[in-house]
Protein backbone atom coordinates (compact mmCIF):
# COMPACT_ATOMS: atom_id res chain seq x y z
CA UNK A 1 0.00 0.00 0.00
CA UNK A 2 1.61 3.10 -1.05
CA UNK A 3 1.71 6.33 1.30
CA UNK A 4 -1.65 8.04 -0.01
CA UNK A 5 -3.39 4.74 0.17
CA UNK A 6 -2.73 4.77 3.68
CA UNK A 7 -3.36 8.34 4.54
CA UNK A 8 -6.62 7.70 2.90
CA UNK A 9 -7.53 4.65 4.97
CA UNK A 10 -6.27 6.09 8.85
CA UNK A 11 -8.73 9.44 7.50
CA UNK A 12 -11.78 7.04 6.81
CA UNK A 13 -11.06 5.45 9.86
CA UNK A 14 -10.98 8.15 11.90
CA UNK A 15 -14.44 9.82 10.28
CA UNK A 16 -16.57 6.36 10.01
CA UNK A 17 -14.08 3.83 12.26
CA UNK A 18 -12.78 0.75 11.52
CA UNK A 19 -16.18 -1.52 11.06
CA UNK A 20 -16.85 0.06 8.20
CA UNK A 21 -13.34 -0.24 6.44
CA UNK A 22 -13.86 -4.19 7.28
CA UNK A 23 -17.65 -3.89 5.99
CA UNK A 24 -16.25 -2.39 2.90
CA UNK A 25 -13.58 -4.57 2.43
CA UNK A 26 -15.52 -7.51 3.56
CA UNK A 27 -13.03 -8.59 5.94
CA UNK A 28 -12.90 -8.57 9.84
CA UNK A 29 -11.92 -5.42 12.06
CA UNK A 30 -8.48 -7.95 13.17
CA UNK A 31 -7.82 -7.74 9.40
CA UNK A 32 -8.04 -4.29 8.69
CA UNK A 33 -6.17 -3.49 11.86
CA UNK A 34 -2.95 -5.90 10.47
CA UNK A 35 -3.08 -4.11 7.21
CA UNK A 36 -3.56 -0.49 8.82
CA UNK A 37 -0.56 -2.35 10.92
CA UNK A 38 1.77 -2.91 8.52
CA UNK A 39 0.56 -0.61 5.95
CA UNK A 40 -0.32 -2.77 3.45
CA UNK A 41 -3.58 -5.22 2.26
CA UNK A 42 -6.12 -2.84 0.90
CA UNK A 43 -7.10 -3.56 -2.73
CA UNK A 44 -7.16 -0.09 -5.04
CA UNK A 45 -11.07 -0.81 -5.00
CA UNK A 46 -11.43 -0.11 -1.27
CA UNK A 47 -9.05 2.87 -1.47
CA UNK A 48 -11.38 4.43 -4.29
CA UNK A 49 -14.56 3.21 -2.75
CA UNK A 50 -12.98 4.95 1.02
CA UNK A 51 -11.46 8.31 -1.13
CA UNK A 52 -15.02 9.04 -2.82
CA UNK A 53 -16.80 8.48 0.77
CA UNK A 54 -13.78 11.18 2.14
CA UNK A 55 -14.60 13.31 -0.77
CA UNK A 56 -17.99 13.45 0.16
CA UNK A 57 -17.46 14.03 3.43
CA UNK A 58 -15.32 17.02 2.89
CA UNK A 59 -17.68 18.60 0.57
CA UNK A 60 -19.75 18.02 3.47
CA UNK A 61 -17.59 20.06 5.76
CA UNK A 62 -16.68 23.10 3.15
CA UNK A 63 -20.65 23.43 3.40
CA UNK A 64 -21.54 23.42 7.47
CA UNK A 65 -22.23 20.23 7.31
CA UNK A 66 -20.73 18.63 10.42
CA UNK A 67 -18.89 15.76 10.52
CA UNK A 68 -21.48 13.49 12.82
CA UNK A 69 -24.06 14.26 10.69
CA UNK A 70 -22.35 13.38 7.34
CA UNK A 71 -21.61 10.13 9.21
CA UNK A 72 -24.80 9.56 9.84
CA UNK A 73 -26.11 10.00 6.47
CA UNK A 74 -23.77 7.36 4.93
CA UNK A 75 -25.43 4.96 7.59
CA UNK A 76 -28.99 5.69 7.68
CA UNK A 77 -31.29 4.23 4.88
CA UNK A 78 -31.65 6.28 2.05
CA UNK A 79 -35.32 6.33 0.04
CA UNK A 80 -33.55 7.12 -3.41
CA UNK A 81 -31.18 3.96 -2.92
CA UNK A 82 -33.99 1.06 -2.47
CA UNK A 83 -33.27 2.03 1.72
CA UNK A 84 -29.87 1.31 1.22
CA UNK A 85 -27.81 2.94 3.30
CA UNK A 86 -25.09 5.19 1.08
CA UNK A 87 -22.39 3.10 2.51
CA UNK A 88 -23.69 -0.13 1.87
CA UNK A 89 -24.69 1.67 -2.41
CA UNK A 90 -20.74 2.26 -2.09
CA UNK A 91 -19.63 -1.03 -1.28
CA UNK A 92 -21.88 -2.89 -3.62
CA UNK A 93 -22.49 -1.06 -6.60
CA UNK A 94 -19.69 -0.50 -9.48
CA UNK A 95 -17.97 3.00 -8.38
CA UNK A 96 -18.61 4.72 -11.62
CA UNK A 97 -22.14 4.23 -11.25
CA UNK A 98 -22.11 4.89 -7.96
CA UNK A 99 -20.48 8.28 -7.63
CA UNK A 100 -22.46 10.25 -9.67
CA UNK A 101 -25.49 9.18 -7.56
CA UNK A 102 -23.96 9.65 -4.39
CA UNK A 103 -22.83 13.18 -5.21
CA UNK A 104 -26.15 14.04 -6.23
CA UNK A 105 -27.40 12.96 -3.07
CA UNK A 106 -25.32 14.44 -0.94
CA UNK A 107 -25.60 17.69 -3.13
CA UNK A 108 -29.82 17.77 -1.94
CA UNK A 109 -28.36 16.94 1.63
CA UNK A 110 -26.36 20.09 1.66
CA UNK A 111 -28.98 22.42 0.24
CA UNK A 112 -31.21 21.45 2.53
CA UNK A 113 -29.53 21.90 5.50
CA UNK A 114 -29.63 25.63 3.83
CA UNK A 115 -33.02 25.99 4.04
Amino acid sequence: MNGVAYLIAIKFKSVFGIEAIAYLAGVDKTRVSEWLEFRKGFTDEVVRRMRLALEIVDEFSRRNVSEPVARAWFEASRPELDDAPPLQFLKERPLEETKPILQGLAEALIDWQKM
